[in-house]
C-alpha cells in the first residue's frame, strides 16, 4: 500500500504510469493506494511478459516470439502448430553462457538503478509501462526457472506493510498469486521489519525460487536473499496476529505457479 504522497513521488520519480486496475485500487477516502493479489494472470503481464526470453532485448524478432508463444499450464511456453521446425523457434538465450543470468540478476539487485522498484510496481498494477519492461522480466523469471536455491527448503521470511483491504483479499481468495518478484530472506532476523510478517514454506525442489548469491547480489552476505518469480501461487494456511504484528503463513504453490488461472484447477469432488 502507498499514501498519495508516496505513490506520486515514487511514480514521478520512476518515470511510470501507473492506472487503477483489477490488482490495483485507489481509496478516495484514505488517499491509499492498495495492491492486491489475484486468482489470474494479469492481462498486461500474459501480453508483454509470459513468453520465452527473447534472444536480446534490442532483437527485431522479439515480438515475433512475444506474439507467437505464450505461455502454458507447464508454465513455459505453447509453441504454435506450424510448418516451421520447433529449434527454429527457440530464442538462442536458452543456450547463452552463465553470465547471462548473472548479468540479470546483478540488474535486478543494483539497487541505485531502482530497475527491480520499476518492474514490481508495474507488475504489481499491471501497467501498460509492462511493455517496456517485458524482455527484462521474461529474462529475470527464466533465470531464477533455472538457478538453484541453495537453501535446503522449509521457511522463507518477507516483512510488508500491508492494509486491511490487501489482507482481506488475500483471505478471501485463500488461493492466489503475488504479481510482482518477491524477495525473501532465509534469515527471520533480516527480513523487512514491517507491520506484517509473511512467513513462506518452500519445497527444496520448486523451481520458482532461487538463492541470491554472492556472484548474483552485492547484498548476498546481509540479505541472505531467496528471490521468487513473478507470479508465485500461494496457499494461506493462517493469519494470526501476534503484538500487533500480522503473521501471515503461507505455502508456496509449485503446480499453480504453471496456470494462468488458479481456477483452471480441478474441483474436489469431497
Amino acid at each position: 500500500m502507498m499514501d498519495d504522497f508516496a505513490y506520486s513521488s515514487v511514480t514521478q520519480q520512476l518515470g511510470i504510469s501507473l492506472s487503477p486496475s483489477s490488482v490495483m485500487t485507489k481509496n478516495t477516502q484514505d488517499g491509499m493506494t492498495h495492491f492486491l493479489v489475484t486468482p489470474e494472470k494479469q492481462p498486461n503481464y500474459l501480453n508483454w511478459c509470459s513468453a520465452l526470453p527473447s534472444p536480446s532485448s534490442s532483437s527485431p524478432s522479439s515480438s515475433n516470439h512475444r506474439h507467437s508463444l505464450s505461455e502454458g499450464r507447464d508454465g513455459v511456453v505453447v509453441l504454435p502448430s506450424s510448418s516451421s521446425s520447433i529449434s527454429s523457434r527457440i530464442p538462442h538465450w536458452q543456450e547463452s553462457s552463465h553470465s547471462k543470468i548473472v548479468s540479470t540478476f546483478q540488474q535486478y539487485t543494483r539497487h541505485e538503478t531502482q530497475l527491480c522498484t520499476k518492474v514490481n510496481l508495474s507488475l504489481a498494477a499491471d501497467s501498460t509501462s509492462l511493455k517496456q519492461h517485458g524482455d527484462f522480466i521474461r529474462d529475470l523469471r527464466q533465470s531464477i526457472l533455472v538457478s538453484p536455491m541453495l537453501h535446503t527448503g522449509g521457511t522463507v521470511f518477507r516483512g510488508v506493510d500491508l492494509s486491511k483491504q490487501e489482507i482481506s483479499a488475500i483471505e478471501g481468495l485463500g488461493h492466489f498469486f503475488f504479481p510482482s518478484f518477491t524477495s525473501t530472506s532465509v534469515s527471520r532476523d533480516k527480513c523487512y521489519n514491517k507491520d506484517a510478517l509473511l512467513v513462506i514454506k518452500i519445497g527444496h525442489n520448486t523451481r520458482f525460487g532461487a538463492t541470491m548469491t554472492p556472484e548474483f547480489s552485492p547484498y548476498a552476505q546481509d540479505e541472505e536473499e531467496v528471490l521468487l518469480s513473478c507470479y508465485t501461487a500461494m496457499w494461506l494456511e493462517k493469519n494470526e496476529k501476534v503484538a500487533g504484528k500480522h503473521i501471515l503463513t503461507l505455502a508456496l504453490d509449485d503446480y499453480g505457479c504453471s496456470l494462468q488461472s488458479l481456477s483452471e484447477e480441478p474441483k474436489s469432488i469431497f
